[in-house]
C-alpha cells in the first residue's frame, strides 16, 4: 500500500512539473515572438547612419578644454586644482 501511495505522490509531482514545463514554453514562445516583432519595429524605424551625420562622440570632441599652464606667479595650489578639474572632463 506504501509503495502505491508512494507511485501516486511521485505521478502527481510528474504531473505537476509537466504542467509547469508546457507553461514555461507558452511564456517562451509568447517572448520570443514579442523580440522578434520589437525587432522587426526598430529595424523598419531606424534609418541607416549617413556618412554626414553628427553623432554625440562627435559634438563632444569639438569641445576643447585647454590644459591650464602654471605661470609660477600664481598659486600652486589653485593650478593644481583646475588640473585636476582638466582631467576630470576628459
Amino acid at each position: 500500500m506504501a509503495d502505491n501511495t508512494r507511485m501516486q505522490t511521485m505521478q502527481s509531482a510528474i504531473n505537476k512539473l509537466t504542467e509547469q514545463s508546457d507553461g514555461f514554453h507558452e511564456q517562451l514562445a509568447t517572448i520570443t515572438q514579442a523580440l522578434t516583432s520589437l525587432q522587426v519595429h526598430i529595424t523598419q524605424n531606424t534609418d541607416p547612419p549617413h556618412r554626414h551625420s553628427v553623432s554625440s562622440f562627435a559634438v563632444s570632441r569639438q569641445l576643447r578644454v585647454e590644459f591650464p599652464h602654471f605661470s609660477g606667479s600664481e598659486d600652486i595650489l589653485q593650478w593644481i586644482y583646475r588640473a585636476e578639474r582638466f582631467f576630470s572632463h576628459l
